[in-house]
């Protein structure tokens, strides 16, 4: 009898780790310098939010005092942490968290193709069809109504060509929305359009569009608008848009 051996590899992404330091060597400070010069400091501080908190209790403090209070607590808490040579720790846990960052940024880009070659190209067309059918359901329900084009780069991104004309919604038991509906509905959000169901090409209602595409896929970017001319106005014709986070597509 012949069996079938099935190895399980952990295919979970790297995180950061943001755990605390440990380090429990302890400071010495045998000539007292150090202590000196932060006691010299603290007692500056705390003489200066003494005073703040005074003015600020019997209703004297004013806004040109709070601003020298502000800054002179500034000053003298970046002297306590140069004391302590926070500085360096600060610039060599940066270099250290880029070198972590970068590591893996390989690691899990070498992750991700390595899921990818494990799934089959009949699976992967179906996803993409799917993602595919789901932005052209939301954009003809919820948005004007037609996407011009639709396909993924090179990059994994989707990219799509929405058309600026309303048209109607898809209509079945769940969704009843006419042409008319649509456009109400959406001059109730705002949108201001003619009466041949054109889009102004404007300031407001591109950032209107930007905010309605975002809500629903917060990686999404307007990369390209083009516009056209009709009875005297400027109208939006098509809108070109990426989706970098293609697990914002249910």
């Amino acid at each position: 009898m012949a069996y079938n051996y099935i190895t399980t590899v952990n295919m979970e992404e790297r995180q950061l780790n943001f755990k605390g330091r440990d380090n429990t060597t302890l400071i010495i400070d045998s000539d007292g310098k150090l202590l000196k010069l932060v006691t010299d400091i603290y007692n500056k501080i705390k003489l200066n939010l003494g005073f703040c908190y005074e003015q600020l209790g019997n209703g004297t403090l004013t806004e040109g005092m709070k601003e020298v209070h502000l800054s002179l607590t500034e000053s003298y808490v970046l002297d306590f942490l140069k004391a302590f040579g926070y500085d360096g720790i600060l610039k060599k846990e940066k270099e250290e968290r880029f070198a972590e960052i970068r590591e893996l940024n390989t690691q899990n880009r070498e992750l991700r193709k390595q899921l990818g070659e494990k799934l089959s190209n009949e699976d992967a067309r179906e996803k993409i069809k799917n993602m595919a059918e789901s932005f052209k359901s939301w954009w003809n329900i919820n948005g004007f109504g037609h996407t011009s084009e639709i396909y993924f780069n090179d990059y994994g991104y989707l990219k799509v060509k929405l058309s600026g004309m309303i048209s109607d919604a898809y209509r079945d038991k769940d969704n009843t929305k006419t042409e008319e509906d649509k456009v109400q509905y959406l001059k109730e959000l705002g949108f201001e359009i003619n009466e041949d169901k054109g889009v102004l090409a404007n300031d407001k209602n591109i950032e209107l569009l930007n905010v309605l595409i975002k809500n629903k896929y917060p990686s999404a970017t307007i990369v390209n608008a083009e516009f056209y001319f009709g009875r005297g106005k400027s109208q939006i014709k098509n809108i070109d848009v990426f989706i970098t986070n293609l697990d914002e597509i249910i």
